[in-house]
């Protein structure tokens, strides 16, 4: 894995991580914790996807 592919991982994995404690913030306060963690997990994971395909054409293009 080059050094790019290292670096968009991480932020990828940051988004990630971001998402599921907002998740997980947002069902403490409704009292729904495993909904907010899942769909927090959810957002996280879409989130990665779309980091991925945007840099992986911006890749391609140069």
């Amino acid at each position: 894995m080059d050094e790019k592919s290292k670096t968009n991982y991480k932020n990828g994995s940051l988004l990630y991580v971001g998402s599921m404690f907002i998740g997980l913030g947002i069902g403490m306060y409704y009292g729904e914790i495993a909904t907010g963690v899942l769909i927090g997990m959810g957002i996280g994971f879409i989130a990665m996807g779309i980091i991925t395909i945007v840099n992986g054409n911006k890749k391609s293009n140069n």
